[in-house]
């Protein structure tokens, strides 16, 4: 089965169309990328109109496949937005409705895989439902909070303009009819699969009468503290899932959009796996350095320094950390990188400078910049690594 940290590339993996090249992240090890869309002649019925973005990885190892959803592209208004704003009050979303489409695309394209499925924010909240619906283990990172667009429309009615005014749509029963209405010849590799989507929707809607999500546990969720999507007003609305896993740090502006970044997420993770632990049993990872290094949260994410969009074709500093940690292949306007360690040498620089005692002691007073040279050296220094 697929590790976090693997989860963690793929989810990040699934952001492609909004991007250039020099900050997608790189496909993991022993794993291969198949069925992107949209915008795939193997797969004409995506065309990203309404903003849906997914793919997935075949193990080279094993008969296993990881489906990753997209999320949100901060751009697309009419399309992620609406999305969201729709499956956060249980109003629906064509989005979730292609997320299931791709499932059954996958599951009949691969009989007698083990599949499992990924996302981060958007992505991660479209996992958890199609997860839930058709009995599938997820690992969902920054999950955005779409509860309501599982719960009996009873509970959801009062949440959407839309839904008092007209009646909350039961969207787990519309997705089965919608799945039933579909036509394939008899026993085709496809007409399996929507046959067992239906009867694990079936039970889906016969176990959620006793209240609640079923299948629920099967949901993993990971998140940064402080990202935007779990702290108020957005966090009034509940994810799905089993409590999640919270990578804690130091300080830095909070609810925060930064702090919701993937590559984010995937460094601390990269990190924490190759962290040594010190004499007094401080376990020496990026995310616990910047508690000491108060100031580098800040820096990491501060454009006049090495922060840059991921949609320019300037190399944003996290996404570079990954790309070596991880190593990846070529493209048409990118040489190959072979895995290097970044992370992990990074994070070793920064706890030499970090010691108690040693020449950061003062480092967090960001206001005045004092001390600040000692850290900008270092990063510059990372920076010039190739």
């Amino acid at each position: 089965m697929a590790t976090t940290i693997e989860y963690a590339l793929m989810a990040g993996r699934a952001y492609q169309t909004t991007r250039f090249d020099i900050n997608k992240f790189p496909t993991p090890d022993g794993w291969l990328e198949i069925a992107h869309v949209p915008n795939n002649p193997d797969h004409p019925m995506f065309t990203g109109s309404a903003g849906f973005e997914a793919t997935s990885f075949q193990s080279q190892c094993s008969n296993e496949v990881v489906i990753s959803y997209a999320g949100t592209y901060d751009k697309d208004y009419t399309g992620d937005m609406l999305a969201d704003a729709g499956l956060a009050t249980g109003g629906g979303s064509a989005q979730l409705t292609q997320a299931v489409d791709y499932y059954l695309q996958v599951k009949a394209a691969n009989p007698g895989a083990t599949i499992t499925l990924t996302g981060h924010s958007l992505g991660g909240g479209l996992a958890a439902l199609v997860g839930v619906f058709f009995c599938v283990p997820v690992t969902a990172f920054d999950q955005a909070p779409f509860a309501n667009s599982a719960q009996d429309p009873s509970i959801t009615a009062s949440l959407n303009p839309l839904n008092f005014l007209f009646g909350a749509p039961d969207i787990a029963a519309n997705l089965k009819q919608y799945l039933q209405n579909k036509t394939f010849a008899t026993g085709t590799p496809a007409a399996i699969a929507r046959d067992s989507m239906v009867q694990q929707m079936d039970s889906f809607l016969t176990q959620r009468q006793g209240g609640g999500i079923p299948n629920s546990s099967l949901v993993t969720n990971i998140r940064v503290d402080g990202e935007f999507l779990s702290s108020l007003p957005i966090g009034f609305y509940d994810t799905i899932g089993n409590p999640a896993t919270v990578i804690t740090h130091g300080p830095h502006f909070s609810p925060s959009i930064d702090l919701h970044a993937q590559s984010l997420l995937t460094d601390f993770l990269m990190s924490d796996a190759t962290a040594t632990t010190n004499a007094v049993g401080q376990k020496q990872s990026l995310s616990e350095v910047t508690k000491k290094l108060t100031d580098l949260l800040g820096m990491l994410f501060d454009e006049t320094l090495f922060a840059h969009r991921t949609d320019t074709d300037k190399e944003n500093i996290l996404e570079r950390l990954v790309k070596h940690e991880a190593g990846t292949g070529a493209t048409a306007t990118t040489v190959a990188i072979i895995s290097d360690a970044m992370v992990t040498r990074f994070t070793a620089d920064l706890w030499k400078i970090a010691q108690d005692g040693g020449m950061t002691m003062n480092e967090g007073a960001w206001s005045n910049y004092s001390n600040w040279n000692n850290i900008s050296k270092a990063l510059t220094a990372f920076a010039m690594q190739f």
